[in-house]
């Protein structure tokens, strides 16, 4: 007898009418249809992953288990799949999250500053239009030279981003967690440390903020966003109806004096941030601490609508 069945418990009745020689019969039985599990290192890696990071079809809607440590790797997870670490470490890499249905946990991430923007890592992990996703007990050091994205959420909804370490260190724009035109999120139980510039910097009406694409292509030229600042522990986008909570969040800058405001600097650190269109979220029962030598310091903001302009909800 064969059994095509998805990954699951299933109970199953069989019966027999009997004949001559054999007696009917009926048979219960519970079959479990488990998960076909692979151990990833870095020598077997691009048994997995082809030569641009995809994951192949083989592998799709296995557990991976990564060991050991992973140099520069560019792990682009295009079909469903869960990945787990038992102690790994990847280093100067990138997860880049295209599929639904996918599990992240346990991975520690430390990307460091190389100096340049050519080889600098401004994500560590990057959900792109996805639904379904767990991002869970991850610990993620950023350290960039430019812009640094601890955990980007892009157009996606209905996924869970708990349990994680988010420490983002980065010369312009530092965000710990951002949420971009994403909808019915949770975001629980993070720890988030962000470091923002050591440089004042004077009012700019607009700024550009990376897109997805950014990932693929550091010159790319990102997104036009009015009034944004440079540091955040968690900023959302035009996105809706998410679960904001239980997340301590520390944010501070690399700047060492007092600068007079607007005059010299108008940096603004922020623990929380809710911009643009982000209507009907709960944000509740965050610890939130921002300490700096920057002008402004705001625990959690909300800003329904850019100045002059309105919004007819915002929360």
């Amino acid at each position: 007898m064969q059994i095509n069945a998805n990954i699951g418990n299933y109970a199953m009745n069989i019966s027999y009418a009997g004949n001559d020689i054999y007696n009917p019969c009926k048979v219960s039985t519970k079959i479990n249809v488990l998960r076909n599990q692979f151990i990833v290192t870095e020598d077997n890696f691009y048994t997995c992953f082809d030569d641009n990071g995809y994951l192949k079809s083989d592998y799709e809607d296995y557990e991976l288990i990564f060991k050991g440590n992973f140099n520069d790797k560019r792990i682009i997870l295009n079909r469903p799949v869960i990945l787990k670490s038992e102690g790994a470490k990847l280093l100067d890499s990138v997860i880049k999250i295209e599929s639904d249905n996918v599990v992240v946990d346990g991975f520690t991430i430390i990307n460091s500053n190389p100096g340049n923007a050519a080889d600098n890592h401004r994500f560590a992990i990057l959900l792109d239009n996805v639904k379904n996703v767990n991002v869970t007990n991850n610990d993620i050091q950023l350290n960039s030279f430019d812009n640094g994205y601890g955990i980007y959420v892009s157009e996606s909804s209905n996924c869970n981003i708990l349990n994680n370490s988010v420490k983002a260190k980065a010369n312009a724009l530092t965000f710990g967690i951002m949420l971009y035109d994403s909808n019915s999120n949770t975001l629980r139980n993070n720890n988030i440390f962000v470091n923002g510039t050591n440089k004042p910097h004077l009012y700019d009406s607009t700024i550009k903020v990376d897109s997805s694409i950014s990932v693929d292509d550091y010159e790319a030229e990102g997104m036009v966003i009015p009034e944004v600042y440079k540091t955040y522990g968690i900023i959302l986008f035009y996105s809706s109806s998410n679960d904001i909570g239980y997340n301590n969040v520390k944010a501070t800058s690399g700047v060492d004096k007092y600068y007079t405001a607007i005059k010299e600097s108008t940096n603004s650190i922020v623990g929380i941030d809710l911009y643009y269109e982000s209507n009907n979220n709960k944000v509740h029962h965050n610890n939130v601490n921002v300490t700096a030598k920057d002008p402004y310091l705001y625990g959690l903001g909300v800003l329904g609508a850019e100045t002059g302009k309105r919004d007819q909800v915002s929360a």
